[in-house]
């Protein structure tokens, strides 16, 4: 693990959004590490699948859960 140690703690979900945060904020190394962490919980997960479990089509919403892709995409979470 990288200097600053993470340690995912819950719910895949709430893994895969620690992940996606990581990466956005510029923790490249803390993000793969927790997205391994998320694969091991969910092996099966994708963006692709991520997208499409999306509840609501409020713009704002829609805009928040895009930059999440990203964080997750940047963060090692494989398209489909």
């Amino acid at each position: 693990m990288s200097q600053r140690q993470v340690r995912p703690v819950g719910s895949s979900g709430s893994v895969r959004g620690t992940a996606g945060a990581l990466a956005l904020t510029g923790l490249p190394i803390e993000a793969a590490e927790v997205c391994a962490a998320a694969r091991r919980l969910s092996p099966n997960f994708t963006i692709a699948k991520f997208r499409a479990e999306a509840v609501s089509d409020n713009p704002v919403y829609l805009a928040q859960r895009e930059r999440l892709h990203e964080g997750l995409r940047l963060a090692g979470v494989p398209e489909s």
